[in-house]
């Protein structure tokens, strides 16, 4: 939900990417079910889990390759629902068991004011797991 831009984003499995200009009374478009989706050519990875972190701006979950990878939005000037995107920041998380079956993440904002997100990881690690936890702030 980009409430700066009054858009709903939705991203599917393969890196397909819905976008809607809610109506000013909240609602979403008759047209929604109708979307065209915008794919990036050359990526494979599957967008499980996305969080808006500023205007235009999405911190996205995937695997194959299991990563994060901070998404901007282009500016929607055209009014078609399918929303061209581009990677701005890939981070891998590598060969471990911190897969993003077991990650969650939120924005959040620090006492002093500085944007930051969280990430939640839950390894499968049998009887002995612990949650562990990850914050990322901008440099």
């Amino acid at each position: 939900v980009d409430t700066e831009s009054r858009r709903i984003r939705m991203i599917d499995y393969h890196t397909g990417m819905y976008s809607f200009q809610l109506k000013p009374d909240g609602s979403f478009p008759a047209e929604a079910h109708a979307a065209e989706k915008f794919v990036l050519p050359g990526e494979p990875i599957e967008y499980q889990d996305c969080k808006y972190v500023g205007k235009r701006y999405a911190a996205c979950a995937g695997h194959s390759p299991h990563r994060v990878d901070v998404i901007h939005f282009d500016a929607d000037v055209s009014g078609n629902t399918a929303t061209p995107y581009s990677i701005a920041a890939r981070y891998p998380l590598g060969a471990t068991n911190l897969g993003r079956e077991a990650m969650t993440f939120e924005a959040l904002t620090s006492s002093t004011g500085r944007r930051f997100v969280r990430f939640y990881f839950k390894p499968d690690d049998g009887m002995n797991t612990k949650l562990r936890l990850y914050d990322a702030y901008q440099p």
